[in-house]
């Protein structure tokens, strides 16, 4: 009686041990999956592009080709929580923000456009989180 009891006892802590980890991945799915795939990334990427763009100061700072390479950056910061392979080999996001010295204004109005973004494109609020503390992390490094 008491090996089965042993047995039974290890069974069911293997049994809750791999749920585990199944239930690990099962409930915290990707930055990449939150936003909706590249098709979901691809059209917040347009929707951030056009709110920077709206910005006068922003536009000042920035060129369409400062934007674009902001946010294939960003693109490749999603890949890398996601562990997936960067679309955008050699775009370093921090690098990109550091090389235009951008002022702390002009980050924080980065990020402002990058929030209005999210809700423009109807993100959930997992994706939405993914996205600004993928944004923070990238402005507080290069400011």
């Amino acid at each position: 009686m008491r090996s089965m009891r042993i047995l039974a006892a290890m069974t069911f802590a293997a049994v809750l041990s791999l749920g585990a980890a199944g239930c690990k991945d099962a409930m915290a799915p990707s930055v990449l999956a939150n936003m909706g795939g590249m098709d979901g990334v691809s059209k917040f990427l347009d929707n951030w592009t056009a709110a920077m763009s709206a910005d006068a100061n922003l536009s000042k700072a920035l060129t369409a080709d400062d934007m674009s390479m902001i946010t294939r950056g960003f693109t490749n910061e999603v890949a890398k929580a996601s562990e997936i392979p960067m679309p955008n080999a050699g775009v370093d996001l921090v690098q990109v923000l550091k090389d235009k010295h951008l002022s702390k204004p002009n980050l924080e109005a980065i990020g402002a456009a990058l929030k209005s973004a999210t809700v423009t494109s109807k993100l959930s609020p997992d994706a939405t989180k993914g996205a600004m503390n993928l944004w923070k992390a990238a402005a507080s490094k290069a400011d």
